[in-house]
């Protein structure tokens, strides 16, 4: 209901400032070349919405846990953020919070909110002497890929 009300809305104001939802609008099936269909859109959005949210906020979760655990890492973000005055954050600023990125960077190694993903083969492959058919669906574990010792110098 609300996602429909939202794209009525920018159907009915293509200069809203809603630059996913017009893009969903613009866009066109590969195969048939056709414009998605309202409900489409709506499922598109409502699937943005809902993962945006939960991965932002268990992002959030992780990264202020391990601030909590590590005083000395909260200290240091406290005043890279402080350095940013009593005002609010813009846009340019981010690029100056380096420190807290890199908080939230090995906070989404660690604690991914995605534990793997799936994806569908589309050539046939070998993987480490393994045959793998186009066609197939494999999963890859990025809690593992995170924490394995040979792609990261202190993986835990």
């Amino acid at each position: 209901q609300a996602t429909m009300e939202i794209l009525r809305a920018c159907r009915a104001d293509p200069t809203r400032d809603a630059p996913l939802v017009q893009a969903l609008i613009a866009a066109t099936d590969p195969d048939t070349g056709r414009p998605l269909s309202d409900e489409d859109i709506c499922g598109e959005l409502l699937i943005f919405m809902l993962s945006g949210h939960d991965t932002t906020a268990t992002m959030l979760t992780y990264a202020l846990w391990e601030l909590g655990l590590h005083p000395d890492m909260q200290d240091r973000v406290a005043a890279e953020v402080a350095e940013i005055g009593d005002r609010e954050l813009t846009p340019g600023d981010v690029a100056r919070l380096t420190y807290t990125a890199q908080v939230i960077n090995e906070s989404l190694r660690l604690c991914p909110p995605a534990a793997g993903v799936g994806r569908v083969v589309l050539n046939d492959i070998a993987v480490d002497g393994y045959r793998v058919e186009a066609g197939s669906i494999v999963a890859v574990a990025i809690n593992a890929l995170h924490r394995d010792p040979a792609l990261w110098d202190r993986p835990l």
